[in-house]
């Protein structure tokens, strides 16, 4: 990982303020390899249901940095790892899929007022997942030149997320 967006993750994680939340994920969306489409996600997810581990691997490490701080891929490394049996590495890769849900849960109240950020669709989904928050509508809100996705879930209350 660049030390650029090692250093922008430490700083987060000691200062926890909206400042070092913008400048981490700015840090990730610089980076040439960021696709907030996650053209990965799609394959990955074939060669993992086809335990290619070794590709998974591969894949999702030639989109990094640019990936960095996707749950979905932290965890995709983290199961690839494990069947490889790189338990240091998956170790590692289930604390920055942690991590990263932490990052976005931290980031608001998932309220229109105080909104959950993200860097990409597919970790609000992750986040929905992680915590067990089943999404039964999604729709796009635009207000102000900022973009949010707000998710209605079977619970009946609705969770926003602001794509940053």
């Amino acid at each position: 990982m660049p030390a650029r967006v090692n250093e922008a993750l430490r700083a987060h994680l000691d200062r926890d303020t909206p400042e070092s939340l913008a400048l981490l994920q700015g840090t990730i969306r610089s980076e040439p390899t960021f696709d907030a489409s996650c053209p990965w996600h799609e394959r990955a997810t074939f060669l993992l249901q086809s335990d290619r581990h070794d590709e998974v691997i591969r894949l999702i490490n030639a989109y990094m940095p640019g990936a960095f701080l996707s749950p979905d891929a932290h965890l995709m490394l983290s199961h690839a790892h494990e069947q490889i049996r790189d338990v240091d590495r998956s170790r590692l890769e289930a604390y920055r899929a942690t991590t990263a849900l932490r990052v976005v849960v931290d980031s608001g109240s998932g309220t229109r007022e105080r909104p959950w950020q993200v860097l990409r669709v597919i970790d609000e989904y992750a986040t929905l997942r992680h915590l067990r928050v089943v999404p039964a509508a999604q729709r796009l809100v635009i207000d102000g030149g900022r973009e949010f996705d707000v998710h209605a879930c079977e619970d009946g209350v609705e969770r926003w997320f602001e794509l940053v």
